[in-house]
């Protein structure tokens, strides 16, 4: 609740949030700074391949769901799977 509470003040403002218990924690916003972002840096690949990963992990899952909502379609996992490079699964449900 803290982090939520600073980060929607603005600079000069203050602000209270919520401690542990029956505290309370007050604090004024002095400077706000956009950290550099070094996009050739190792930590901003791996980051942006995982945003990447996830995303397109989420879109189709998305057109996936739709199709098995508007069309009926089933979808064989195992197959899917194997598709996409990850293997077969082995849970027993496919």
């Amino acid at each position: 609740p803290l982090v939520n509470a600073v980060f929607n003040v603005k600079v000069g403002a203050a602000g209270t949030a919520a401690g542990e218990g029956q505290t309370r924690a007050v604090f004024k916003v002095l400077d706000s700074v956009v950290p550099v972002l070094d996009a050739d840096s190792d930590v901003s690949k791996a980051v942006t391949g995982e945003l990447r990963q996830q995303m397109t992990e989420d879109m189709l899952s998305e057109v996936l769901g739709s199709l098995q909502t508007t069309m009926g379609v089933t979808i064989n996992q195992t197959n899917l799977r194997t598709a996409l490079g990850a293997g077969p699964v082995n849970d027993g449900l496919n």
